[in-house]
């Protein structure tokens, strides 16, 4: 951590909607700059516990993201996005019918080659993941309520199988069931 890091992801969210009638179409733009992982003791964290608290915070979200394009690169039948906050607010960019780009951003900085390395695998990794952009659109009010309806019982469903598996505690679990 540099003393410049502001220590936390960042994320824009532009939603546009038009009507034409009783057609209704969405678009949403989601923009988001990662915190970089951080090595607690290179970066001197564990002497002040709020930053050694934000990092290990950092990195377990990117940890789970990882998780998440692993999973969304094998075809896994199970995707972990509600084990974190980000990867679930990012799950329609990542999984869904969506158009996803990542760029890395590091130096060519000696002491920073460890994190540059990884920060270019992970680039790599995200790389792998294949979306299908297509147009959503619902025709109809009565075919968005349905839409709206499915896409509820898919969370009862994953928040169900969270609890089978005993991670029903997880703070994205519970906010969710709220």
């Amino acid at each position: 951590m540099n003393a410049r890091s502001s220590r936390a992801h960042s994320v824009v969210v532009a939603r546009v909607r038009q009507s034409r009638g009783d057609r209704i179409l969405e678009s949403t733009l989601q923009l988001v700059d990662l915190a970089g992982s951080e090595r607690i003791y290179k970066s001197g964290a564990i002497k002040d516990a709020t930053r050694c608290g934000e990092a290990v915070a950092i990195n377990g979200s990117l940890m789970v993201l990882g998780k998440v394009i692993a999973a969304l690169v094998e075809g896994r039948g199970h995707i972990p996005y509600l084990e974190s906050k980000l990867s679930c607010l990012l799950r329609a960019a990542l999984g869904g019918a969506s158009r996803t780009t990542a760029v890395v951003c590091c130096r060519r900085r000696h002491d920073h080659a460890d994190e540059t390395l990884q920060a270019l695998r992970f680039g790599k990794r995200c790389a792998l993941v294949t979306n299908f952009a297509e147009q959503v659109a619902a025709s109809t009010a009565a075919d968005a309520l349905k839409t709206i309806d499915a896409t509820i019982a898919q969370c009862e469903q994953s928040l169900a199988g969270l609890r089978d598996r005993g991670s029903g505690n997880l703070a994205t679990a519970k906010t969710l069931q709220d």
